[in-house]
């Protein structure tokens, strides 16, 4: 219920009640990675730059990791597990390749990806 609450504060721009939802979400959880991700998009929708950083400090220093996103990719007949910038998957130089080719295409069709990124790699604002 918390967490429903604090992705309807991030919709709807409400930063004050969703820090109320995101403390209890704390409370009862500090640990579950999921939960300062949505905290951290609350902050990101609303331009609080700087107290998305204050999450992504808490959650290191709260020793909380945040797992990869993984995609399951279709490579002939074979479904693969692949997560970005995993060059050990037996699939991978398929999967760059087909991943290059709808790149061009977007860009063809006039998609300009414009990201901002802090320093662990994850986008802050998205664009395109």
């Amino acid at each position: 219920m918390w967490a429903t609450l604090l992705g309807a504060c991030r919709i709807h721009g409400n930063t004050d009640m969703g820090e109320w939802a995101a403390e209890k979400l704390l409370e009862l959880r500090p640990q579950h990675s999921g939960y300062y991700v949505l905290i951290a998009n609350m902050y990101a929708a609303a331009g609080c730059w700087n107290k998305l950083a204050k999450v992504r400090t808490l959650m290191r220093d709260s020793g909380v990791m945040k797992s990869p996103g993984c995609a399951w990719v279709d490579v002939g007949s074979v479904f693969t597990p692949f997560v970005v910038g995993d060059t050990s998957n037996p699939c991978a130089p398929d999967i760059y390749q087909a991943l290059d080719g709808l790149t061009e295409l977007m860009k063809d069709d006039g998609y300009v990806a414009s990201n901002k990124m802090d320093s662990d790699g994850e986008v802050l604002e998205e664009t395109g």
